[in-house]
């Protein structure tokens, strides 16, 4: 078997084909990015073809470096930095600012690491124009061990099986324990690649067998369904990463080329797939280019037929220009110490313009608007961290986590700690209200997961447990406000220690829009109509609400109103010094979430003087 093989092309073809139908239309192609994972089975078989058993030593190890990064890093160095310079342009300073640290890491070949700090893939939330270098440093780093991998081969025959195995299993624990790890982490997708890697190395293809011939046709078939499936995003990589990693893998057994051979259609897709990477690499850039609208995030074709043609012309001219004139060229026979130059030079590129970006391009926007555009960021990290989600894997019974402030006090348990429990809401305030705690020497504690009182971690008797166990005087409950559960928390009220006091937050205003985008838009003089509030509004949108916390109250509860907060009766969208308090439609900014300071010193710890 060759390394070029027109079924190998043809795979490419409808991988990137694939992926490129869930960027665009997610909903209507959800299962798309499968597509990647057939990239990653077939980057493993080829790597064996490139590598064989024989090949170990340095010297082997250095030439398949140098042909690996001379094949790859040209053109993605290209578009990183083509990438930067052209959004740097024309996007708000928040996410320039995100692009830039994007590029950083990119550059770094570590693009993975970074989102995997960041939002989940499927989030709607981040700009992230170079979100789909993910994969290829996975990849790239993937290559890293190879020649580790041939070494460990041809000393023990089992050593790929045994390193699939291993992968796979931590790829399936880390998807209970941490999707987002699993998903972007290079450890996690080993197995992936391995199974090209077995395939090219241990598995002889039958000459003619009927059974393998049907048994390929049905993974053909079953490949050419995945873009319409709707995958469980939580739990990928899993049963249908497994599927579609197990089905390309069986297909590359034995080479259908000449089945394929002077078939128009095949010989398109393989034409496609001939140019896969530069497709690749140009098209996300490029969809976000076009569709690219201040606080929306998500680059999907929305402006019709236009938006669609022109997206697939620039699409396919920029791969064009990037294969025959990037991949092609002379910089495919660059030495190592030639490509190492390349990625010190764009290192010191993006670092160059993360300290000098403000200089720049600092006149382009006034105050207000970088107020404006810096609000999306204006917020602490998420819940409690990857380590104390670790913790919780391990130990059942550890579902919260200390919240940590600038205000460090020995405090650990007892009648002092307070327990805040709920959804994205109460990870919005958890910063303000560990902060008030701290100032009477209490610690405060949130749930490790994002759950509402009665669901999951957050079941009544999980948190009564917690309670109980760690001595927690005062518990909070704050969440959107139809994600409360009354039955829950008239039966936590009825079960409760009676030293502990239970409070419930009242819910912040909601806004019809991103309070941001309407913020921006109102600075640009782009809106007709006014986006107000008023205390009277918030009453009456909250009043069932409302009422059933009054009676909820009669039953031991301490609610505490917040809405006179936000709402003096006018609601205000902007702080004192013109920062805004909410970073989407309904979640407080830090900034906004500090306005409930003395608000929780008194509703929570009395009259006593502030500290």
């Amino acid at each position: 078997m060759g390394l070029i093989r027109l079924d190998i092309q043809v795979l490419r073809g409808l991988a990137v084909i694939f992926v490129l139908l869930f960027h665009m239309f997610p909903s209507l192609f959800p299962g798309g990015y499968l597509g990647v994972d057939i990239f990653f089975v077939l980057s493993g078989y080829l790597m064996a073809k490139l590598y064989p058993l024989g090949s170990v030593g340095i010297k082997s190890a250095l030439q398949f470096y140098r042909r690996r990064l001379a094949r790859l890093l040209p053109a993605y160095l290209v578009v990183v930095f083509v990438t930067v310079l052209a959004f740097s342009a024309i996007v708000l300073p928040h996410e320039r600012l995100e692009i830039i640290f994007q590029a950083i890491y990119s550059l770094a070949v570590l693009p993975n690491v970074y989102f995997w700090f960041g939002e989940s893939y499927f989030s709607d939330i981040a700009f992230r124009p170079l979100l789909h270098l993910w994969s290829l440093g996975v990849e790239m780093q993937f290559y890293i061990l190879v020649p580790c991998i041939v070494y460990f081969a041809s000393k023990w025959k089992g050593a790929p099986i045994f390193i699939f195995a291993i992968s796979f299993i931590l790829c399936w624990a880390l998807i209970e324990l941490s999707a987002k790890t699993a998903f972007f982490m290079m450890p996690a997708r080993i197995w992936e690649f391995m199974a090209g890697y077995i395939v090219a190395s241990y598995v002889i293809a039958p000459h003619s067998t009927k059974k393998l011939l049907c048994l390929q046709l049905l993974c053909w078939i079953f490949l050419l369904t995945i873009p319409f499936t709707a995958v469980d995003v939580a739990g990928h990589p899993g049963w249908y990463a497994l599927a579609t990693c197990m089905a390309t893998a069986l297909i590359l057994i034995k080479d259908n080329s000449s089945f394929m051979s002077r078939k128009p259609h095949y010989e398109a897709l393989g034409v496609v797939g001939d140019y896969s990477y530069s497709i690749y690499l140009v098209h996300y850039p490029v969809l976000y280019f076009i569709q690219y609208r201040a606080f929306d995030t998500q680059p999907y074709i929305s402006g019709g037929v236009y938006s669609l043609v022109a997206f697939l012309i620039v699409t396919w001219l920029l791969s064009y220009i990037s294969r025959n004139f990037v991949e092609l060229s002379r910089l495919r026979h660059f030495s190592l110490n030639h490509l190492a130059s390349l990625m010190l030079v764009g290192l010191l590129f993006g670092a160059g313009l993360f300290y000098s970006h403000e200089r720049v391009y600092g006149g382009m926007y006034s105050n207000v608007i970088t107020n404006i555009s810096y609000s999306v960021l204006d917020r602490a990290q998420w819940r409690c961290g990857k380590f104390a989600k670790l913790v919780r894997y391990f130990n059942q019974d550890e579902i919260a986590c200390k919240v940590d402030n600038d205000n460090d006090n020995d405090n650990d348990g007892g009648s002092s700690s307070i327990l805040l429990v709920g959804d994205s809401h109460a990870d919005a305030i958890k910063t303000v209200l560990s902060d008030v705690a701290s100032s009477y020497d209490a610690s405060l504690y949130l749930m490790v997961e994002s759950c509402n009182l009665g669901s999951g971690d957050c079941s009544v008797s999980s948190v009564l447990s917690y309670v109980k166990n760690k001595s927690v005087g005062k518990l909070i409950l704050h969440d959107l406000y139809y994600n409360m559960n009354a039955d829950a928390i008239a039966a936590l009220l009825s079960s409760k220690p009676s030293n502990v006091e239970v409070y419930y937050i009242s819910p912040v205003p909601i806004w019809d829009s991103s309070v941001p985008k309407y913020l921006l838009e109102n600075e640009r003089g782009k809106l007709d109509s006014e986006f107000v509030k008023t205390i009277e509004d918030y009453t009456n949108f909250y009043k069932e609400f409302t009422s059933v916390l009054e009676r909820l109250e009669n039953q031991g509860l301490r609610v505490i109103p917040i809405g006179d907060v936000f709402c003096t009766p006018i609601c205000q969208l902007l702080s004192d010094d013109s920062k805004p308090l909410y970073f989407d439609n309904h979640h407080l900014t830090l900034t906004g979430a500090a306005m409930l300071d003395r608000k929780f010193h008194k509703e929570i710890f009395g009259p006593s003087e502030i500290k």
